[in-house]
């Protein structure tokens, strides 16, 4: 008894860890399965909505630029504007992907930034986007510029590619701290003073001082610079250049600029270097009222001329007269080309021209795209194309390809939208605009009314009546009204006309158009038939036809007179006599005849009788 209960206790045992294995390690076995593919189930998903992911891919830094091409070091910070383009993530053409989609991170390396923004220029080929980072230092060392980027997709779930740490080998860096110097007997350099602007002025084409400067306006710009980095004896830089950076004030004329040296003091019996500048053909296109330029200076040493050796520098001014009252830039549409009538079941190109109706402003990241009522879908293409940047009244033009699926039979128009989306610096202040506007499409069924066929005799006589049967028919979905038809040639007096009337769809009909020919000759003409279709608008159809007109025959003509035939009196008519006898006789004879037929008969049935 005992050792069947230690029996019972062991099967019992074995057939729960059966139980364990069976149950509880494929649960263990499915939340490994699943933590091991959360990547690719997660790539999965995004590539399905919106974002596609695709490691095998580059991504690499398109360009890199620092504020005024100058110099970076690490008691005067800059601006960094990178430009990167990242292959590997591809984002659905029906997706538009935003700044807040990409994170930037800067690494720990020889530079520091006080901060970063993103704005993303394009999604056609991967992502291309800029980076600005501002009031970046060079610290000294290593001239690597690392930073690492981040996606997300449009729900903000990360985009699985492997994280990219980028790199750039900065050369715009000074290694060491700039010391005074002297380049030569005649001058002292020193690069940490400092250099700034005391004064400018502002004056029209004509030199005359302005107090207000309005967006397109042309203006001089004086500029008055002190350089406390540079000290000289007699002779001052042989050359001032300068470069007014491209912003709200535009130099249309880089090659007309002037300057010239002043005094303003001394320091040790050295002059100070102070000068103005005049860019003589700028243009305000509003927006910020800042203006900014760099400068650098060349020295004649031994009849040659080389750079002076002084860092370039960038300086910025505040133009207060700079009234910004220009308007926020618009899209107009100006002409939507589909042919004028698009019909049930054909494709049809709608072309748009449209117009950035600023004279000042440009436009970025500008979209075009179209928002289609039900009876009209896309034949192929999208419904929305990226054209990119638009300059200053510049043009952009798109097509849609398209068919009409259906109408009913009281629509005669369906509209579409055209909606074209944009961004634009206004003021200081990047905007995103959208500007929509409804092109009304004529739509029909299909008129398929038309002459079967002519028939006619291709030889009639002169003055004789003739006629021109004309078979109609309509292989339509639509009835056609108000049917004429005419017979037109110029060997008839005048057209000859019949009303036909409606005809239904899928029926067909009949017209005689009669008319007299009087001379002979070839007449030819034309049988034109005249409908109104389901929109009430006239149409005509036109059938060529030829025919023989022979001489008619002359009913004067004089006809032989026939003389009638005298017949002479006879005698007696003895052969009608004989020939009566002859009738009467057989006559007779065929009646005894029939009597004794019928006797014998009777006699023979009154013999079967007994």
């Amino acid at each position: 008894m005992k050792n069947n209960k230690k029996f019972v206790k062991v099967v019992s045992f074995v057939l729960v860890v059966l139980l364990i294995i069976t149950f509880i390690m494929p649960a263990f076995s499915m939340i490994a399965f699943a933590q091991t593919n959360e990547n690719d189930i997660l790539a999965k998903a995004v590539n399905s909505v919106s974002v596609t992911a695709d490691n095998s891919q580059d991504a690499y830094i398109v360009d890199f630029k620092v504020e005024g091409n100058a110099m970076l070091e690490e008691t005067n910070g800059k601006t960094v504007t990178i430009s990167v383009l990242d292959k590997r993530v591809k984002f659905n053409s029906s997706t538009q992907a935003t700044d807040s989609n990409v994170t930037i991170s800067l690494l720990p390396c020889s530079f520091t930034a006080a901060s970063n923004s993103v704005k993303v220029n394009s999604i056609t080929d991967g992502i291309n986007y800029t980076i600005t980072f501002t009031d970046v230092k060079y610290n000294g060392g290593n001239q690597e510029f690392s930073f690492t980027a981040n996606y997300a997709d449009e729900k903000g779930q990360t985009i699985p590619v492997e994280l990219k740490t980028f790199t750039h080998n900065v050369t715009q860096v000074n290694k060491e701290p700039v010391t005074p110097s002297i380049s030569n007997e005649n001058m002292i350099i020193d690069g940490s003073k400092e250099v700034f602007v005391q004064n400018y002025v502002i004056l029209d084409v004509n030199g005359n001082e302005l107090s207000t400067v309005k967006p397109g306006q042309k203006i001089k710009l004086a500029i008055s610079v002190v350089d406390n980095r540079v000290l000289y004896l007699n002779n001052p830089p042989s050359q001032v250049r300068a470069r007014l950076s491209q912003g709200s004030f535009i130099n249309n004329d880089i090659n007309n600029i002037s300057y010239k040296v002043r005094d303003v003091g001394t320091v040790d019996n050295r002059k100070i270097l102070a000068y103005s500048i005049v860019f003589h053909d700028v243009t305000y296109n509003g927006g910020s009222s800042e203006a900014s330029f760099d400068v650098s200076y060349i020295e004649n040493v031994g009849g040659q001329e080389i750079p002076l050796a002084v860092p370039q520098s960038t300086l910025k001014l505040t133009i207060t007269q700079a009234v910004d009252d220009v308007p926020e830039p618009k899209v107009i549409l100006n002409s939507a080309n589909y042919g004028g009538v698009a019909y049930v079941g054909k494709e049809f190109s709608l072309n748009t021209t449209a117009t950035n109706t600023s004279q000042f402003i440009p436009l970025e990241n500008v979209s075009v795209k179209v928002e289609l009522p039900a009876g009209i879908a896309m034949a192929s293409g999208n419904s929305q194309a990226l054209i990119g940047k638009v300059d200053k009244n510049g043009k952009i033009n798109h097509s849609f390809e398209l068919v009409v699926t259906g109408i009913d039979n009281n629509v005669s128009s369906l509209p579409v939208k055209v909606i074209y989306e944009f961004e634009a610096y206004v003021k200081g202040e990047r905007k995103t605009y959208t500007t929509q506007q409804d092109v009304a499409i004529n739509v029909q069924q299909e008129t398929k009314f038309d002459i079967s066929k002519l028939e006619y005799m291709e030889t009639i006589s002169a003055g004789e009546e003739s006629n021109i049967s004309v078979f109609l028919i309509n292989k339509g979905k639509t009835s056609v009204n108000n049917v004429t038809a005419e017979v037109e040639s110029s060997a008839i007096n005048g057209p000859q006309t019949v009303f036909v009337g409606n005809v239904e769809p899928g029926s067909e009909n009949t017209a005689d158009i009669y008319f007299t020919i009087d001379q002979p000759g070839t007449a030819s003409g034309k049988v034109i038939i005249t409908y109104e279709d389901s929109k009430g608008v006239q149409n005509k159809i036109e059938k060529e036809f030829s025919m023989e007109v022979m001489e008619a025959m002359d009913s004067g003509m004089d006809l032989p007179i026939v003389e009638p035939e005298i017949v002479q009196e006879s005698g007696f008519p003895w052969v009608a006599v004989i020939v009566s006898i002859v009738v009467i006789a057989g006559a007779v004879g065929g009646f005894i005849f029939y009597k004794k037929q019928k006797a014998k008969k009777m006699i023979e049935d009154e013999d079967e009788d007994i």
